[in-house]
């Protein structure tokens, strides 16, 4: 038997919360939040092309198209002017973002619980890190991928290339795992997971979507540095009877790093 490789081990996930976001879907629902990318802090997240369809795929859109919606006055060679003209072209990516994101949402987890950016823009210093153990990674057609509580978690690379989906959508995961280099710090891996089937609740007039926390399977828990004792309590009483490892981060006063302390 071949022995695992040292980056294939194990490893524990965490989700950033914020107090607010942790209060209310956390401990009020017993739910991590799905995010349709629109709703992304990256305005370029599922932003993609796909490569061109060849004239039998166009012609047997134009056909369902003229079904749906019959106009004697259109015909093939209009519509091939259309959809091929720059305009639609370059319309293409926010199109197919808007329309995946009808169907299918995110949730973020990182490898680093002790990332300074990370804290400051998505626990704010004073909220939770909840992390979940994985699996061994495995791999198929250029994605890692990890097993753990939630789901499954596909890592992120990072590459300002633009290229545009195959035409059969055959490397549709490896596209929408893709962010641009500015974002390499965040060690993102993500769950892509389908809306359809997943809790949906109505808050303020918007609709959000969510999966089960299972608390039972938290494995680990860092607390943002300005986590109040307060926050740290509520968390704590979510968790049991789970015991998992509780740690929060301090500033080091000669270095100014964040370091992990246990908390008794």
């Amino acid at each position: 038997m071949k022995p695992v490789k040292e980056s294939d081990k194990p490893m524990i996930l965490y989700k950033y919360l914020t107090v607010e976001k942790a209060d209310e879907w956390l401990i009020g629902d017993d739910s991590i939040l799905v995010t349709p990318p629109i709703y992304l802090n990256d305005i370029l997240e599922f932003r993609v092309r796909r490569e061109s369809a060849d004239i039998a795929e166009q012609r047997k859109h134009f056909d369902i198209f003229q079904k749906e919606n019959p106009s004697p006055q259109l015909s093939f060679e209009k519509y091939f002017l259309h959809i091929t003209s720059k305009e639609y072209v370059d319309s293409e990516a926010e199109y197919l973002r808007n329309g995946l994101s009808e169907k299918s949402g995110v949730v973020s987890l990182t490898s680093d619980p002790s990332n300074e950016l990370m804290w400051a823009h998505y626990g704010l210093n004073s909220g939770v890190a909840i992390g979940y153990e994985t699996e061994e990674a495995v791999e198929s057609e250029g994605l890692r991928g990890r097993g753990l509580p939630l789901g499954l978690a596909l890592e992120v690379t990072y590459d300002d290339s633009v290229i545009p989906m195959k035409k059969d959508f055959s490397d549709v995961a490896l596209r929408l795992c893709t962010k641009r280099k500015c974002w390499a710090y965040e060690n993102e891996w993500r769950i892509l997971s389908p809306l359809e089937g997943v809790k949906i609740k109505e808050h303020d007039g918007k609709k959000f979507y969510a999966l089960p926390a299972l608390r039972e399977q938290v494995a680990h828990v860092v607390f943002g540095a300005n986590a109040t004792k307060g926050f740290i309590e509520r968390i704590t009483a979510w968790l049991q009877p789970n015991t998992p490892i509780l740690q929060k981060l301090r500033i080091d006063p000669d270095t100014h790093n964040l370091v992990l302390s246990d908390i008794k």
